[in-house]
């Protein structure tokens, strides 16, 4: 209601003031109604490694009304995409995108307060662009982890005033709208890799050891938070933990590991291993409580669900996200619960 009624004001305002106002203000924008609802938390001081991405992110908003994040499972798609709107300060809505370019619009309905009863994909979408249509420029929208990039077409023309930045999988780069900048995600380079292994408290371990874990996961980024928190706990030794990884993991787990996250992984099995050896890190107990999260999708679980799923009271759902928070194993964020695609494909391989 309060979007509507600034909306509904602002052609009021230019006529008060006899002239052409113009696009609002940063300081304008605030007034307008926005929703960060299922972005991660930010990682702060932890968010190491990545500050060149970081910049490139910002410096690429700044220059176009588009940008595509595009990299493996475990990059830190999401992640970068999060980091950048808390450094930005940024104004807007993040949603998980849709089947389809009409289902990806249509996740922006509830932020609208649009009454989708009796309406199709279509009818909704439609109605979203209605609304976006009189939004102020300089509102940002993130829609995480697209299939595929040929719904960008028709959302950037249903979405003109709103800039887009998009997470995916998705590396056609060819087929992006003309104007949209491509953001190649990888893996770390070797001492970004390395400082990102240090940054949970393992300053002192031997650097050539640090190196050669970095190496063992292919310098993934989720594998590697994982394993800076294992690295960082008291009487914690780098190379127990190299050694670990260095042993075989049963392949034919491996392999269901990777089935299930539906990705084809570089250095799968150290992969595997520093996801598994993270599970492994909680109580059998919880292990068993978290076992349903290894059957849903890579996007945020509204807290309700969640709490649906563990059986658990409000209460009793933070105890088990503090134990999993600190391995790294799950997140939380307004309402939300988050478990990467790869946490659970382990997780459903190990229960």
């Amino acid at each position: 209601m309060a979007l509507a009624l600034v909306k509904g004001i602002w052609p009021a305002i230019k006529n008060l003031f006899g002239q052409n106002v113009g696009s609002p203000s940063n300081d304008e924008i605030e007034i307008f109604q926005t929703s960060w609802e299922g972005r991660p938390a930010s990682l702060g001081e932890n968010f190491v490694g990545r500050q060149e991405d970081l910049d490139c992110v910002a410096e690429s908003m700044g220059n176009c009304g588009g940008v595509v994040i595009s990299g493996g499972a475990g990059t830190g798609k999401s992640r970068l995409a999060a980091e950048y709107i808390y450094s930005s300060s940024s104004h807007g809505y993040w949603t998980s995108a849709g089947a389809s370019a009409q289902q990806t619009l249509a996740a922006l309905a509830p932020r609208f307060e649009i009454d989708t009863a009796g309406l199709n994909d279509g009818e909704i979408a439609a109605a979203v662009s209605r609304e976006v249509a009189s939004l102020p420029k300089g509102l940002v929208w993130v829609i995480d982890n697209l299939l595929e990039f040929g719904q960008l077409e028709e959302i950037r023309a249903a979405t003109g005033p709103l800039n887009l930045l998009v997470t995916s999988r998705d590396s056609s780069r060819q087929l992006l709208p003309l104007g949209m900048i491509f953001v190649a995600l990888e893996v770390l380079e070797r001492d970004p890799g390395v400082n990102l292994l240090r940054s949970r408290g393992a300053g002192e371990s031997d650097e050539k050891v640090l190196t050669e874990i970095a190496g063992v996961v292919g310098y993934l980024p989720l594998a590697l938070e994982m394993l800076a928190v294992r690295l960082g706990e008291p009487l914690a030794d780098a190379g127990s933990v190299l050694a670990e990884l260095n042993e075989a993991p049963n392949p034919l787990l491996v392999r269901a590991f990777e089935n299930a996250a539906h990705q084809a992984l570089m250095n799968k099995e150290g992969v595997y291993s520093a996801i598994t050896g993270s599970l492994h890190g909680l109580g059998p107990e919880t292990r068993e409580i978290i076992s349903p999260f290894g059957y849903l999708a890579d996007e945020p679980i509204p807290l309700p669900l969640a709490m649906a799923l563990t059986n658990l009271e409000k209460d009793g759902l933070g105890q088990l996200l503090a134990e999993c928070r600190y391995q790294s194993v799950l997140g939380e964020s307004q309402e939300h619960l988050f478990v990467h695609a790869l946490t659970s494909a382990a997780i459903a391989v190990t229960n």
